[in-house]
């Protein structure tokens, strides 16, 4: 019983560090608890996932699919707090950076520049297109599907890469300051439970997803020499994107 009470424990600093779920009367930080809630991002992808499903299935009763999708899309940023979408805005600034030093600085200033508002506008966009080419009747599942596996996606990042920021200016520090083997195995099994309800050609995008994360490792670890919370963002939503292009691939022949 101690054992899930402390799972649970871990999984309201996911809800806190992820989302902007409010748990205010019974939330107690922990540092401990916060270095593995990392273990249950794609159970947070799950609920972001679900949320936008449900959302895009109620608008669908009112609305053309256009602006279903749009609500949808807005719902799940209202949701997360545009934690990613910010991450991703500032990683395009970042590489108008010449040296790492700048590049870490450009992440660190609240000003968004003109690669930013350009990537985060062409992320979005991107991302709308590709959802209204996908047939009403999949998009659930796709969303539910992409929503958790670009989120574990960027663990293997985590895994493999070491941690690059300013520790003691990181809003996160106790969430990259961990070994996260265990944690990307617990999250592959969250992951695993994810998918096997959904229809099985939601795990068509995972070589179109594998070749973007093993691109973005080796960039990363050239440009930068690791990750940090921002360039994490800007992988989710990458893979987002890519398991959303698969998908009108796959859907469409």
């Amino acid at each position: 019983m101690n054992g899930i009470k402390k799972e649970w424990l871990i999984f309201k600093h996911a809800i806190v560090f992820f989302t902007r779920i409010s748990l205010k009367t019974s939330f107690h930080y922990h540092a401990d608890d916060a270095s593995k809630a990392i273990r249950y991002l794609p159970f947070i992808g799950g609920i972001a996932g679900i949320w936008a499903a449900l959302v895009f299935s109620l608008c669908m009763l009112i609305f053309p699919m256009e602006i279903a999708v749009f609500l949808s899309m807005l719902s799940t940023i209202l949701l997360t707090g545009a934690l990613h979408e910010d991450g991703f805005a500032d990683f395009c600034d970042s590489l108008g950076g010449m040296t790492v030093e700048k590049r870490l600085a450009i992440m660190k200033d609240s000003n968004m520049g003109a690669y930013g508002v350009i990537g985060l506008m062409g992320i979005l966009l991107g991302k709308y297109l590709f959802l209204v080419h996908i047939p009403a009747a999949h998009l659930p599942a796709v969303l539910i599907s992409a929503h958790v596996m670009s989120r574990l996606s960027i663990m293997f990042l985590m895994l493999f890469l070491p941690y690059v920021g300013k520790k003691e200016s990181s809003k996160s520090l106790t969430l990259v300051d961990n070994n996260h083997t265990i944690n990307v195995c617990i999250a592959c099994v969250i992951t695993g439970l994810f998918v096997s309800g959904l229809p099985f050609y939601s795990l068509f995008s995972i070589p179109i997803i594998t070749l973007v994360i093993v691109c973005l490792f080796q960039f990363y670890k050239k440009s930068l020499g690791g990750y940090t919370g921002d360039y994490l963002g800007a992988a989710q939503q990458l893979t987002e994107l890519a398991h959303y292009l698969s998908m009108v691939y796959y859907l469409s022949l």
